[in-house]
């Protein structure tokens, strides 16, 4: 047929799908949580995103998160450390997914998540893997999307637009995440939950990682192609 693509073209297009895919489930993960908390089962603002986990939205929480660490996991780069970097990072959003964290008004030595692990075990694994991913797609969104064969001063005008966002991007990832570690080291954690400051900066870090996705699937900022 006239109008089919060629298989390199299906390829192509195909990576791009995923890429869009990986942002838009990032950047809606906590809003969806939130909405569908509050609307079916009346719950409040929670504290974080993965306190969701607590509420109806539990079973969302979990599959969505294993959505994007399947894709990420499956995806392919152009180079062996694209794959080792959203490898390692898929695995470590599935990990933080099914080690649940700890519930407040619940003791540490409870148990938890499908492996029933005691809470605060169950957390220390959460908060690990869940600080690795973050640095992973930050890691990602810096120095792997900007990658190019090119000088700077040969990019086009697009291509340095898209670097300085992913760049950007990923610093405001960084800076989420070392913000949410100073604050809870100087005011406290009771603080730090009370004021929902992890799910703000969640938030942040989640449509940051989200919105480089959706460049590096051409959503915005591709070049423009010149027909001859």
């Amino acid at each position: 047929m006239k109008n089919c693509k060629t298989e390199p073209e299906n390829m192509i297009t195909g990576y791009l799908r995923q890429r869009q895919l990986i942002g838009w489930l990032g950047i809606l993960l906590p809003f969806v949580c939130m909405a569908g908390a509050s609307l079916i089962e009346g719950r409040g603002v929670q504290e974080s995103v993965s306190m969701y986990y607590y509420t109806n939205m539990r079973d969302f929480f979990i599959c969505l998160m294993a959505v994007v660490s399947l894709f990420l996991m499956t995806y392919r780069g152009y180079c062996p450390v694209d794959n080792i970097v959203t490898l390692a990072g898929g695995f470590s959003g599935l990990v933080l997914a099914l080690f649940p964290c700890m519930q407040s008004s619940r003791s540490a030595g409870e148990l938890a998540g499908i492996f029933m692990l005691e809470q605060g075990t169950s957390e220390y694994v959460h908060v690990t893997s869940a600080a690795l991913f973050f640095m992973l797609l930050a890691f990602n969104s810096i120095f792997l999307f900007t990658r190019s064969n090119l000088e700077w001063k040969d990019f086009s005008f697009r291509k340095k637009l898209r670097n300085i966002v992913y760049v950007f991007c990923g610093i405001t990832i960084l800076a989420m995440l070392v913000l949410l570690t100073v604050l809870t080291l100087v005011k406290g954690p009771d603080y730090v939950s009370i004021n929902k400051i992890p799910l703000k900066l969640e938030i942040i870090m989640l449509f940051a990682f989200g919105f480089s996705w959706l460049i590096k699937g051409e959503v915005m900022f591709r070049d423009i192609e010149v027909q001859l």
